[in-house]
C-alpha cells in the first residue's frame, strides 16, 4: 500500500474484502527494478535466442533465472546454483529440453513452467529433491507418478488437458505438500493411501459423503468442492475451514448443506433453496459471501428462514 499511495505501483484489481489482490507496475519502474535486480545479482533475464556465439557468462553466480526464449542458456557454469526458474514462453519441447540439466540444479527450490504448456512430464524431475514449488502444465491427462517423488515440495500448481485428473494413491507420499491448486481441471481423490496435511485443495470432486474428505485432508484451511449430493454437504466437521468455495448440483430437488463456524469466506454455486441461507447467520466469522451461477432458486431470501 505504500508503493501504490506513492505511485510507484498501479492498483490493478481488489479483492471482495477490499485488499490488494494484484498491482501493476509502471514501464519505467520495471526497468528500474530491472536494472537494479543486476547490480544487485537478484535475477539473471533471459529474452532472446541465444546461441553458441552471443552466450554472456554473468561475472556472478546466478540464483533466480527469468525466462522468456525458447532456447536458454542452462548448462552455463553461472547457473548451476540455481534456487529459482521462471519460464515464460510456450515450448513444446521443453521436457526434453529442460531435463538433460535437472541433475545440475541441485539448489533448485522453485520451478514454474505453467506457460510452456509441455507434452509429457519431464523425465529426471525427481532429481530435484529440494524443489519446494512447482507450477506445471501437461497435456497428458494422467498424473506423472515421478510428481509424487518430489518429497520437500509445498506447493504444487497442476494443469493438464482433460478435464480431471485422478490423483495417485500414494500421493500422500508427499509429507510436506501444503497446496494443491488447478485453475480449471477439476481433481478426483480416488484412494488415497493415508492422511495428508494439506492445507490447500482446489476444484476437488466430492463422490462419497464429505467425512471422506475429511479423513484425507483434515487440517484443511481453503477447499473448492464439487458436489452432486445432498448428503455431501455436511461440512460441519471441517474445524480448520476458513475458505470454501461449493459447486452443488442439487438431485431430485433436494440439497441441504451445514457449515463450520471457522469459515471466514464462502463461494456457492448451482440451486441451492432460499431456505438454506439461514444457516448464513450462524457463520459469526463470515467476512465474505460470493452467490454465482444461480446459486439459489426462488425469488425471496427470507432472513428469518
Amino acid at each position: 500500500m505504500d508503493l501504490i499511495d506513492r505511485n510507484l505501483l498501479i492498483l490493478d484489481s481488489k479483492k471482495s474484502n477490499g485488499r490488494v489482490k494484484a498491482c501493476k507496475m509502471h514501464d519505467l519502474i520495471r526497468e528500474l527494478c530491472l536494472k537494479k535486480a543486476r547490480e544487485e545479482r537478484f535475477i539473471l533475464q533471459t529474452d532472446r535466442l541465444i546461441s553458441s556465439s552471443n552466450v554472456i557468462t554473468p561475472p556472478y553466480k546466478v540464483v533466480r533465472k527469468f525466462i522468456k526464449t525458447n532456447n536458454p542458456d542452462l548448462n552455463n557454469p553461472s547457473t548451476k546454483n540455481l534456487r529459482s526458474i521462471l519460464w515464460f514462453t510456450y515450448f513444446k519441447f521443453l521436457s526434453d529440453g529442460i531435463a538433460k540439466y535437472f541433475h545440475t540444479f541441485e539448489l533448485l527450490r522453485v520451478l514454474d513452467l505453467q506457460k510452456s504448456k509441455i507434452s509429457v512430464f519431464p523425465y529426471n524431475m525427481e532429481l530435484l529433491v529440494h524443489l519446494r514449488y512447482l507450477a506445471i502444465w501437461i497435456k497428458s491427462t494422467d498424473f506423472p507418478p515421478s510428481i509424487c517423488r518430489l518429497w520437500s515440495l509445498q506447493t504444487l500448481i497442476y494443469n493438464s488437458r482433460g478435464s480431471s485428473v485422478v490423483l495417485p494413491s500414494n500421493i500422500s507420499d508427499m509429507v510436506n505438500l501444503r497446496h494443491l491448486k488447478s485453475s480449471k481441471r477439476r481433481f478426483d481423490i480416488g484412494s488415497i493411501e493415508k492422511p495428508m496435511n494439506l492445507q490447500t485443495i482446489s476444484y476437488v470432486r466430492l463422490e462419497d459423503e464429505a467425512w471422506s474428505l475429511l479423513k484425507y485432508f483434515p487440517c484443511i484451511k481453503k477447499l473448492s468442492c464439487i458436489t452432486k449430493s445432498y448428503k455431501q454437504n455436511d461440512l460441519k466437521s471441517f474445524t480448520y475451514l476458513e475458505s470454501l468455495s461449493l459447486w452443488s448440483f442439487p438431485v431430485h430437488g433436494k440439497n441441504h448443506i451445514t457449515l463450520p463456524a471457522t469459515l471466514k469466506s464462502l463461494t456457492l454455486s448451482h440451486g441451492l433453496p432460499w431456505s438454506d441461507m439461514s444457516i448464513i447467520q450462524s457463520l459469526p466469522n463470515l467476512q465474505v459471501l460470493k452467490l454465482s451461477h444461480d446459486a439459489f432458486e426462488g425469488s425471496c431470501w427470507n432472513t428469518d428462514g
